[in-house]
């Protein structure tokens, strides 16, 4: 998950603020450690325990 969300988090950061240039390839191996860092953060800290917490409220065991 959270290599996903940095290689896209990189691409669209690169896309808007350069457009398609001919160094995007450099570009991308600076941009993408820092994005990598930012996405492990959010999961860890905000997306991670958010949606176990959301997911144990929607599948609490009923009694039978």
């Amino acid at each position: 998950m959270v290599c996903g969300m940095s290689l896209c988090m990189s691409l669209f950061k690169i896309i808007m603020m350069n457009g398609f240039t001919n160094n995007i390839v450099n570009i991308f191996l600076e941009n993408w450690p820092r994005s990598f860092c930012i996405a492990m953060f959010i999961q860890l800290i905000f997306a991670g325990p958010v949606s176990r917490k959301v997911l144990s409220l929607m599948f609490k065991r009923q009694p039978v």
